[in-house]
């Protein structure tokens, strides 16, 4: 079977989608606006832009006629509640809305479908972690750190971008007020200063939690608490469910893109382990 298509994307898709209030009519839709707008991150080009423009505009156009609707008819998910937020006198406006809104929609199940994917590939391929986990399924202390071993050695995003805020030097480098920085969040995962043998895949890990796949500080990512908790509940299901599952050979093959680490697919086998 093909792990993403069938598993890794339709169950944060579908919860998302149920969170924010979204009918299940626009998953179809909501995954091929997903893959274009994940096709313009970190892959410079004019010809790269126009997809994720288009798939923006598309976004757009179903939002605010979805809104629009939402409000002579409220009910109690996120879109209802944002829709109703207020800042003192101050409102959403329909503008501020879709942009949250798409930022849920996409980033909500982008993510968690390469973590569940990379996470399930990293496990196979790690047969004595497997096992430990396999072994301790009931044990809701040892599922949440193999979770977090995931998330620090084959986590979902390479990179997250910043604007410096005033000038500095880092390591010799002179970055400017304003400029772009690209801070690469699974070489800072990796760094042997902060995990020992920083290479090594081990779900006892003591600190894995001080990973940075969420970012940091300020601007830690807002979806992290709910893709940890879908990890939680989908690699146990699924190791439940297949006593066995295996890779077959052959090259992994990665997305094109520099933000985002995933596979476009990634074939299981059910049934043979490796």
């Amino acid at each position: 079977m093909d792990f993403v298509q069938s598993f890794a994307y339709p169950l944060p898709a579908a919860v998302i989608a149920l969170l924010i209030g979204v009918p299940k009519t626009v998953l179809k839709d909501l995954h091929r606006w997903s893959d274009d707008i994940a096709k313009g991150l970190g892959v410079p080009g004019e010809d790269i832009i126009r997809p994720p423009a288009r798939a923006a505009e598309e976004m757009t156009a179903y939002l605010t006629e979805f809104i629009a609707h939402r409000r002579d008819n409220p009910q109690d998910a996120i879109i209802d509640k944002l829709i109703a937020a207020r800042d003192g006198d101050d409102q959403l406006t329909t503008e501020e809305l879709i942009g949250n809104l798409i930022l849920f929609l996409f980033a909500g199940h982008e993510t968690t479908m390469n973590l569940l994917s990379n996470g399930l590939r990293t496990l196979i391929r790690n047969p004595s972690q497997m096992q430990d986990l396999r072994d301790n399924l009931d044990d809701p202390n040892v599922v949440a750190g193999a979770v977090e071993e995931i998330l620090r050695y084959d986590g979902a995003l390479f990179m997250l971008k910043r604007f410096a805020a005033v000038d500095f030097e880092w390591h010799g480098q002179k970055i400017s007020k304003g400029e772009n920085v690209y801070l690469y969040c699974l070489a800072a995962n990796r760094d042997h200063r902060k995990f020992e043998v920083p290479d090594k895949f081990d779900i006892r890990r003591a600190n894995s939690k001080q990973h940075v796949a969420f970012g940091y500080g300020a601007h830690f990512c807002l979806g992290g608490p709910l893709a940890r908790l879908e990890m939680e509940v989908a690699l146990p299901a699924l190791l439940r469910r297949y006593p066995k599952l295996g890779l077959p050979n052959g090259d992994v093959a990665w997305r094109n893109n520099l933000s985002l680490r995933g596979q476009p697919s990634m074939q299981l086998r059910l049934g043979e382990g490796i």
